[in-house]
């Protein structure tokens, strides 16, 4: 099963294409595209909790509950905080390491897995500096994972995409089922 973490910034879009319905911008309609498509597939989709409390404070209801019923909750799981202190050491900011950190070291409320396969986002300069940084960060998860019990010890880095590529995946998917 696929599994994703939507950041801020696809959640925000997804909120302005719900609003604009009849008329959403390119990429927010590219964002409701994707997110239509991805629960078609039945992957899961994740968002953070500080994701949930945006929603809740600048959504409308209908908007939020709307996207509420979409996702669910990627919580931290044990070793969230020390992969994200390693991942700022990279550079990353302090949000950005909580994004790649719970993507890493994140579980739904269930327990049944962790992490996600991966993280979809519109922020180019988090994906050049996840890209350019990636072997460092394969080399510190394996330092720090192989010490850890089961299941943290098979924790792996996710990947970053945009909902465009993730939507073509899907539709390669598809199509190749049919």
């Amino acid at each position: 099963m696929l599994t994703f973490l939507l950041d801020k910034n696809v959640v925000r879009r997804a909120i302005g294409g719900l609003r604009r319905i009849s008329s959403p911008t390119p990429e927010e309609a590219t964002v409701l595209e994707f997110l239509f498509r991805a629960q078609a597939i039945n992957a899961q989709l994740f968002i953070s909790q500080e994701t949930v409390n945006l929603l809740k404070r600048y959504a409308s209801r209908r908007e939020a509950q709307f996207l509420l019923s979409l996702t669910k909750v990627l919580l931290a799981a044990p070793y969230f905080k020390r992969w994200a202190r390693r991942v700022r050491e990279e550079g990353f900011s302090r949000e950005d390491a909580k994004v790649l950190g719970l993507a890493t070291f994140g579980t739904p409320e269930t327990g049944e897995l962790l992490g996600v396969e991966t993280i979809v986002t519109l922020d180019r300069p988090l994906t050049r500096h996840y890209t350019s940084t990636l072997p460092v960060l394969q080399r510190k998860l394996a330092a720090m994972a192989m010490d850890l019990p089961a299941p943290f010890c098979y924790a792996s880095l996710p990947n970053l995409k945009t909902p465009y590529e993730v939507l073509s995946a899907i539709e390669r998917l598809i199509a190749d089922e049919c």
